[in-house]
């Protein structure tokens, strides 16, 4: 006979350090204390090692829902089929899964240094204990419960679904008949409703028909029903914190999918209001919200063809501005125009959104009422989602629910469309088909780096029972393509391999060196791989590959978790970032040290940095680190190779060994440093510049230009051209013939004409002739 089901609780929560090293096979001794408890902290969470021999023991099979009506509870670590693998093997055949030990829990599963607050539990409450093996036995042994108390609960569950497909069934009838009274073609009509989405069709009619968020949806019935009242007081303040009275609008956000806009039509309407919704398919513009809603209400009933007088109260319209920070640019000014409408509002009005803490919904923060929307437990939308299920029989046990509304995090709408796209292909769903449906239809969200190297190198990532397939793993590096790979190489040499965990000592090490050089392999072939999607080729088409080589296949040959746990004080940031920056800022330096040395050397950049400057650093920086620095020596060298006081700093932080920066410039006292300054900034120094080169004056005598060197000339051509003799280099050197030089004017001749003032005389002194 099975034994009798209680609840076995199975747990994730950080509780589970390991400040306190209990066996497997034993029970947990009763000194753990609080004294135990005070000392946890987190970090020592974070630092507990992986599975030791992850794989070395399967999970039998049990019958289908073996389980059913346990509850349980796992604390610590599995090493040998993962604590991860429990836990989806307690929820594939039944077991409820709680977050902590109570009075109803069956089991409290022991691993390897469990947590010690559950452990408290355990011993005030005297609950009952497994390890890993005896769990194991658990689901080979047990069969379905026959517990009466459990019996009557799960019939109790099936009538109330029952009972609510038929209420699902009566609804949908009732629209059916009214359809056909209002069309003159009912044939047309049945088909609109077979085609329609799952989601409009089971959409809630009733407000207890809303999963989870009953407070919630409470509190914005009562404000609707009370705002008639309050706009007659002019909507006194109240100084309570969480007043909503007092406000003539509200601000309803809170995750996507949890019936949010749900909740304020079905609200509306039973407190007596019409809806009127502004989502984002439409323009919300701020002319359009001034005109359209004409800020003082004045014109928002014509929208329902109401003549009545806009400035009476009794109106009956509720504003529903949903997705209020999915304003797009096409909304520009929306915001401010929806936010001075809510100060003169003669209508109550609903804004809706997901973040309250996008910077897009300040103005609200101040004008509306808070309303927090929570996302719903499974239990919660189960009962749901069962009676849809079993209007539309379909075949699909509790446990398949369960995992698609944790999968979706609990978003009905997503559910809905997911069992719905299913019953297009089968009527039935087992736990496995559940759970590769719920991966492809998972939400994509962006994780730090910290938390993407966590689960590379888990060790449960790659071991062997793990179903993750390689392509979400590659996804990963997609989540910062240019970032991951860095880390990656950073860490990879800071974790604890599972494949080198079978010997110690010396010959353990020696394992890890092995793995770590096929890493750094890996991690060599995806920079050659990077060199051509980066490079001049821009073969884009190659990053699955580097993917694979520079992020997927270190972590498969390291994985195992690090030494030092998860988090940010093991797991660093990419050096290279840094050093890379540094390297380009010494290069530029150099660059220009050589540019003003060139004029008295003939060393390129390398040899500058290679062979002048170690002969240059006993004469820069050894006569000042003496009691009497030689100053003068010091600057007259400086101005010998054209450089300048900031050059001299520069090349105190090129240096490396015997010249690094502690042994030069920091070397020197700081009286020595501050006479070196001042004498140097108190005479002039020369500078170097480059000459620049005269432009010709006309195509004619480029053609007239010989090269400059010989060997260009063909030595069989006699003619080469004109050259120039020394008379004509003398005309281009006299000052008179220079076209920059200003000539003086030359004097007024007797054929020059005479100015039109003497004009007229002169025509007259001819006349009297």
């Amino acid at each position: 006979m099975a034994p009798k089901r209680k609840t076995v609780v199975i747990s994730d929560s950080d509780e589970d350090a390991p400040n306190q090293s209990t066996s497997q096979q034993k029970k947990p001794k009763p000194s753990a204390s609080s004294a135990t408890t005070s000392n946890f902290s987190y970090r020592d969470y974070l630092k507990r090692s992986g599975p030791e021999n992850l794989g070395s023991r399967s999970i039998p099979q049990g019958t289908p829902g073996c389980l059913s009506g346990l509850t349980l509870v796992f604390t610590g670590e599995f090493d040998n089929i993962g604590r991860d693998a429990a836990v989806e093997a307690a929820k594939r055949y039944g077991a409820k899964v709680t977050a902590a030990p109570s009075g109803r829990t069956s089991y409290v599963v022991l691993g390897r240094e469990p947590g010690p607050k559950k452990l408290q539990m355990v011993k005030d409450k005297n609950l009952k204990t497994l390890n890993e093996d005896e769990f194991c036995e658990l689901i080979a042994n047990s069969k379905p419960s026959e517990d009466p108390t459990y019996l009557n609960k799960v019939k109790k569950e099936e009538a109330k679904i029952k009972k609510d497909a038929e209420e699902m069934e009566a609804i949908e009838q009732e629209r059916k008949s009214k359809a056909k009274v209002s069309a003159k073609a009912p044939t047309s009509n049945d088909r609109s409703s077979q085609s329609q989405l799952w989601t409009v069709k089971y959409a809630p009619t009733q407000l207890k028909d809303i999963c989870g968020n009953k407070g919630q949806v409470e509190k914005i019935s009562n404000w609707l029903k009370n705002w008639k009242s309050q706009f007659q007081l002019g909507f006194p303040a109240d100084n309570s914190k969480n007043d909503i009275k007092g406000k003539r609008a509200l601000l309803v956000h809170g995750a996507p999918g949890v019936g949010k806009t749900t909740a304020a039509h079905l609200a509306a309407k039973v407190a007596g209001f019409s809806p009127l919704e502004l989502n984002a398919s439409d323009v919300r513009s701020k002319k359009l919200i001034e005109t359209t809603t004409n800020i003082d209400n004045t014109s928002i009933d014509s929208f329902f063809g109401d003549k009545a007088d806009s400035k009476n109260v009794n109106h009956s319209t509720c504003l529903i501005f949903d997705e209020c920070d999915g304003m797009s640019a096409g909304d520009r000014g929306g915001i401010g125009a929806m936010n001075a409408l809510i100060k003169k509002t003669m209508i109550p009005i609903i804004c809706i959104c997901n973040d309250k803490s996008n910077t897009k919904m300040k103005p609200f923060q101040s004008t509306c009422g808070d309303i927090v929307f929570k996302r719903p437990e499974v239990g919660q939308v189960r009962s749901r989602i069962m009676s849809i299920l079993h209007k539309e029989k379909m075949k699909v046990d509790s446990s398949v629910v369960d995992q698609l509304i944790t999968g979706s995090q609990s978003d009905i709408r997503q559910v809905i469309n997911m069992i719905s796209t299913w019953k297009l292909l089968s009527s039935s769903m087992t736990y496995d088909e559940g759970k590769d449906l719920v991966q492809e239809n998972q939400k994509y969200t962006i994780q730090t780096p910290w938390t993407i190297m966590s689960n590379l190198f888990s060790p449960y990532m790659f071991g062997p029972n793990n179903n993750t397939p390689l392509g979400s793993k590659a996804d990963y590096y997609f989540q910062d393509h240019s970032l991951i790979p860095l880390f990656v190489q950073e860490n990879y040499v800071k974790c604890n391999p599972v494949r080198a965990r079978g010997s110690d000592g010396a010959r353990g090490e020696f394992e890890r060196m092995k793995l770590a050089s096929k890493a750094a392999e890996a991690i060599s072939d995806g920079d050659l791989v990077d060199s051509s999607i980066h490079g001049s080729q821009q073969q884009w088409g190659l990053m699955p590959l580097h993917a694979m080589n520079s992020t997927v296949r270190p972590a498969s040959i390291m994985y195992g978790g690090f030494k030092g746990g998860y988090g940010r004080d093991t797991i660093s940031f990419p050096m290279w970032l840094g050093q890379f920056s540094k390297t380009n800022k010494y290069i530029r330096a150099l660059s220009e040290i050589q540019a003003k040395m060139r004029l008295k050397v003939s060393g390129e950049r390398d040899e500058i940095r290679q062979f002048y400057y170690p002969t240059l650093w006993p004469r820069l920086f050894s006569p000042l680190t003496d009691t009497s620095p030689a100053l003068d020596e010091v600057i007259s060298l400086l101005d010998n190779y054209l450089l300048s006081k900031d050059d001299f700093d520069t090349m105190a932080e090129l240096g490396v060994g015997d010249l690094a920066l502690d042994k030069t410039i920091k070397a020197i006292p700081t009286k020595n440093k501050s006479a070196f300054t001042r004498a140097y900034n108190s005479r002039d120094h020369p500078v170097a510049f480059s000459r620049g080169q005269a432009i010709k004056s006309s195509a004619s005598q480029a053609k007239d230009e010989v090269p400059d060197h010989e060997d260009v000339l063909d030595m069989e051509d006699d003619n080469v051209g004109d050259v120039k003799d020394d008379d004509e280099n003398d005309k281009d050197d006299d000052v008179a013939l220079d076209k920059l030089v200003r000539q003086p004017k030359k004097p007024s001749t007797a054929n020059t004409k005479a100015p039109k003032r003497g004009s007229a005389a002169a025509s007259r002194a001819k006349g009297k002739k």
